[in-house]
């Protein structure tokens, strides 16, 4: 899993799948979207996001010493999974 910031508005489904494919799976919560580039199961994507929405609401997401990490804590973000995690 990698977590991608960046300052510019929300993308698009389109613009997701030129980045990443048509084949890629989103997931959309609030200001992060899960971008799944693996085909992974629904019991998968469920976990994945579970895992994301528990770091937020611990605001384990981002270190708390880290000066790019605060900086980006209220930007949208993409978590993208490439498939190392798969059950």
């Amino acid at each position: 899993m990698s977590r991608i910031s960046s300052n510019h508005n929300y993308r698009t489904d389109a613009e997701y799948k030129k980045i990443y494919g048509d084949g890629v799976i989103l997931s959309r919560l609030g200001k992060i979207t899960i971008v799944h580039t693996d085909r992974p199961s629904k019991k998968t994507i469920e976990k994945r996001i579970n895992e994301v929405i528990r770091e937020e609401l611990r605001d384990e997401a981002y270190e708390p010493d880290c000066p790019l990490c605060q900086m980006v804590k209220n930007d949208p973000c993409d978590v993208v999974y490439t498939g190392d995690d798969c059950e």
